[in-house]
C-alpha cells in the first residue's frame, strides 16, 4: 500500500509541473524590388555586366553590345524604372566624345523567379550610328542609371 501511495504521489507530482502556452507569431512582408546580374540576386548588388561593342564610323550602324539583368522582386510587387529607350549617351576617352543610342526590352516572368517571387528580365542594346568621323581611337566609357521603385 505504501508503494501505491508514493507510486500515485510521483504521478500526480509530474503532472502537477506540466503546463503549456500557445505563442501567437505574426511576419510582416514587405515588397522589395532588386537588381542581380544572371541568376546572382541580392540587395547589395547594383552594377550590371559591362556592356562593350567595337566601332568604326563606317560601320558604326552595326556595331553594338548588350547586357541583361534581372529585377526579382515579391510576390504581387508592381515597380516602375526610368527608361533610358532611345537616349542618347556619351561615351567618352576623356577627350572626344562617342554618341550612342540606347534601346532596352523588359519580360516578364511572373511567379518564376527565385522562391517563386517575380522577376523581370531587362536587356539593355547600346549602339553607336556610323559617320562619327571626329572621335580618336580608344576606348570611351559611359555609365547608364536605372532606378527602380516599387510598392
Amino acid at each position: 500500500m505504501k508503494k501505491f501511495v508514493l507510486i500515485a504521489a510521483l504521478s500526480l507530482l509530474g503532472s502537477a509541473f506540466a503546463s503549456s502556452v500557445n505563442v501567437p507569431v505574426e511576419a510582416t512582408v514587405s515588397n522589395i524590388c532588386v537588381f542581380g546580374n544572371g541568376d546572382e540576386v541580392n540587395a547589395n548588388n547594383s552594377t550590371a555586366a559591362q556592356v562593350s561593342f567595337g566601332y568604326d564610323a563606317v560601320n558604326g550602324g552595326g556595331s553594338n553590345g548588350n547586357t541583361a539583368y534581372t529585377v526579382q522582386c515579391t510576390n504581387g510587387a508592381t515597380f516602375n524604372t526610368d527608361s533610358n529607350e532611345g537616349a542618347t549617351i556619351n561615351l567618352s576617352d576623356g577627350f572626344e566624345t562617342l554618341s550612342a543610342t540606347v534601346d532596352e526590352t523588359f519580360t516578364p516572368s511572373i511567379g518564376g523567379g527565385t522562391g517563386g517571387g517575380d522577376s523581370y528580365l531587362m536587356t539593355v542594346d547600346v549602339s553607336a550610328a556610323a559617320g562619327q568621323w571626329s572621335v580618336n581611337e580608344g576606348t570611351y566609357t559611359g555609365t547608364i542609371t536605372y532606378t527602380v521603385s516599387y510598392n
